[in-house]
């Protein structure tokens, strides 16, 4: 890996940008393995994009970055353990009140309505 990232180096982080368009501050944290400012994926393609264009093998400066985003992806998940209500249960609770209002509604109006149609009925007779 020294060789070949030692090669990269002497071109320079200006050369690289010109050949593969991947921008300077992006070459710059590669060559000097500072992989925070970075994504796991862009860090991949950049490194993939630079062992096609240069022909050089980067498989162990790969592994070091895998590796920092694999700590840093385990480091996010032990932070992010949360548990979360189940949402689902208490929407399914808001459609039954729901339901139970609208239907006592419509009792009510029947019993109203028929009350109604009885007075109706008693008077026309």
């Amino acid at each position: 890996m020294s060789e070949e990232l030692e090669k990269l180096k002497s071109l320079g982080a200006q050369k690289i940008y010109e050949d593969t368009h991947i921008p300077v501050l992006h070459v710059q944290a590669i060559l000097y393995s500072s992989f925070d400012s970075l994504q796991r994926v862009q860090f991949l393609g950049f490194i993939s994009i630079l062992e096609r264009e240069y022909h050089v093998d980067l498989s162990s400066l790969k592994a070091s970055g895998t590796a920092y985003f694999d700590d840093l992806d385990a480091q996010n998940l032990d932070e992010s353990l949360v548990v979360i209500p189940n949402k689902k249960k208490q929407k399914s609770n808001i459609y039954l009140v729901i339901f139970i209002f609208l239907f006592g509604i419509l009792i009510v109006y029947n019993l109203d309505y028929s009350s109604k149609e009885e007075l109706i009925g008693a008077t026309s007779r």
